[in-house]
């Protein structure tokens, strides 16, 4: 296994927790050699680890409570033992590299926008989906996240969406498109239109961002 700081998994955090959470972490460990510790119930975390021969293989951080799958962004108030709340404290206090949770999106956007610091100058964070589109992966951004954005967060996301697909997919140089109604430059609504002008870099654009930018 690296020597690395380990991946905080959130074992309560999913439909079918923590069996299958469980699962994926010993395969991380075992086929991928990656650093995992999981965050929940450690009695119910021992006896999943035990299914699979792997108790001394992965270690158990202690966790209180767990977001139900239908609880909503408040949940992260009235829950600050939580296995996500745990985890990200894992991550702002250095034990941990990154957080992987399987949860409820709005508990866990919450959680971490409360509980880690936030890039500096980001105003929003996004969900990220790879699209399994050839030759390489598309990336998609905001995919759940945010109900309302503004345009100066869509430039934001641009740039987060390409700095990802250049780091995890090696994509050289990536393309920018605007997902909306057509593919001409007037078509959409008010937000699309400001944010495809500053993605050109016109001259009121307060963040230029790349010139590749098209709308699709």
């Amino acid at each position: 296994m690296s020597e690395s700081r380990p991946v905080a998994l959130d074992a309560m955090g999913g439909d079918h927790a923590p069996h299958e959470i469980v699962a994926g972490a010993v395969h991380a460990v075992r086929e991928r050699g990656l650093p995992v510790v999981l965050v929940g119930s450690p009695r119910v975390l021992y006896e999943a680890l035990a299914d699979h021969d792997a108790t001394k293989e992965i270690p158990i951080v202690r966790a209180e409570e767990a977001l139900e799958m239908d609880e909503g962004a408040l949940a992260s108030l009235r829950r600050p033992r939580s296995s996500i709340a745990i985890a990200c404290h894992l991550v702002r206090r250095g034990d941990a590299c990154a957080v992987v949770s399987a949860g409820s999106t709005a508990g866990i956007v919450t959680t971490g926008r409360l509980r880690l610091k936030g890039q500096q100058g980001v105003l929003r964070p996004a969900i990220a989906v790879d699209l399994p589109t050839l030759p390489a992966p598309a990336v998609l951004l905001d995919a759940g996240a945010n109900a309302e954005v503004k345009p100066e967060m869509l430039v934001q996301f641009a740039h987060l969406g390409a700095t990802y697909a250049e780091l995890a997919h090696g994509i050289e140089d990536p393309k920018v498109g605007l997902l909306t109604i057509g593919s001409e430059a007037e078509k959409g609504d008010k937000l699309v239109r400001r944010a495809h002008e500053l993605l050109q870099g016109s001259p009121a654009s307060p963040s230029p961002a790349t010139s590749r930018a098209t709308t699709c």
